[in-house]
């Protein structure tokens, strides 16, 4: 009997057992850690393990600030501040505090400020305006340039009483520091200048225009400069001069007046009008008599400058051409009047000559 062994062979299945879910360890970073106010931080969640939520405490207060993961902080008061992260998972949670990790400090002051006016005559009263920047608790002026303290008010008015460049220093302190800010040469006080003033009689008319112009500057004066013509050259150095005015125009007249404080001027724009005259009308023809149909040619001999012509050729009141010399039928026999009429810059003028044309029929 042969003798058979079954052999069996078991597959055993391994089953790896359940996953085990890992304990978070809460860690974190900050960038920056420090600087002015408003600072704006930017935490990076460092944790490790199965995190699902995250809880912040950007300011040591125990109250929770956000629940991002990754969240974006702005600091808008000066103080060292301790940060907490409170990691959570499945298994449990875990908690990191740095202590006393940002820090963030008042910003310097920013001296700055304004004048008003910053040059003038003496005495010259100015006027100082602080613009300076920060939570500035206190203000120290130099007004004059001799490092000695002038005031300590926020916006001082000075006057000074004596001709010189001055420069003016403004030290200003806040919670953070102190800054200054010096402009140099920045107030010109000057003596006062002579006061320019003057007239002219005529101010308007016809071309050739001669002008008077009569002085009447005030102060210390040791000179004039007259300007007529706006070409930057000086015409007159006279008190009181006389200029004739050759050209049509609009004239903008300068008087410049000097003396030992400087000099003044005044300018009078479009101060002296001058036109051209009115044109005097005239005319002649080539005849001025014949047998109908009568052809006459008219010529405008009028003086001056004209722009315009109207002619009434046949005595009616109507306008006959626009033309400067017309010629013109007279169809039927009389005795015609005609006017011309002259426009030009100056003005108009009319030159009417009564029965001029005398027309008759022509034999039989």
């Amino acid at each position: 009997m042969t003798a058979s062994i079954i052999t069996w062979l078991a597959w055993v299945l391994l089953v790896p057992p359940a996953a085990q879910a890992v304990v978070p360890a809460a860690d974190f970073t900050a960038t920056p850690q420090s600087g002015v106010v408003p600072l704006q931080v930017q935490f990076t969640d460092l944790s490790t393990g199965d995190v699902t939520s995250w809880s912040w405490d950007f300011n040591g207060d125990s109250v929770e600030d956000s629940v991002d993961q990754h969240p974006l902080v702005t600091y808008s008061a000066p103080g060292t501040y301790s940060v907490t992260l409170t990691a959570t998972g499945p298994d449990g949670a875990d908690s990191l505090t740095k202590a006393d990790l940002i820090v963030v400090d008042q910003p310097l002051p920013l001296a700055d400020f304004a004048a008003t006016p910053l040059s003038g005559v003496a005495p010259l009263p100015v006027q100082f305006t602080d613009q300076s920047t920060g939570d500035v608790t206190s203000w120290s002026w130099d007004l004059d340039g001799d490092s000695i303290q002038d005031s300590t008010v926020q916006h001082p008015s000075f006057t000074y009483a004596t001709p010189g460049t001055y420069s003016v220093t403004l030290t200003v302190t806040d919670p953070g520091g102190t800054s200054s800010k010096t402009e140099t040469d920045l107030i010109v006080v000057t003596y006062p200048p002579p006061v320019a003033q003057f007239i002219a009689d005529p101010s308007e008319g016809t071309k050739p225009l001669t002008v008077s112009f009569t002085n009447e500057s005030l102060g210390e004066i040791t000179g004039y400069a007259w300007h007529f013509d706006a070409d930057g050259i000086p015409d007159s150095f006279a008190d009181n001069p006389v200029h004739t005015f050759a050209d049509s125009g609009t004239y903008t007249v300068r008087l410049v007046a000097t003396g030992p404080g400087g000099e003044d001027e005044e300018v009078k724009t479009d101060y002296i009008t001058v036109t051209e005259p009115a044109p005097v009308a005239g005319f002649v023809s080539d005849v001025t008599s014949g047998f109908a149909p009568l052809l006459v040619t008219f010529m405008d001999t009028s003086d001056g400058v004209r722009t315009q012509w109207s002619w009434d050729l046949d005595g009616d009141g109507q306008p006959d051409s626009d033309l400067q010399n017309p010629a013109f039928t007279y169809v039927a026999a009389g005795t015609y009047t005609v006017s011309l009429t002259v426009t030009g810059p100056g003005g108009s003028d009319t030159a009417t000559v009564v029965d001029y044309v005398t027309v008759t029929d022509p034999p039989p």
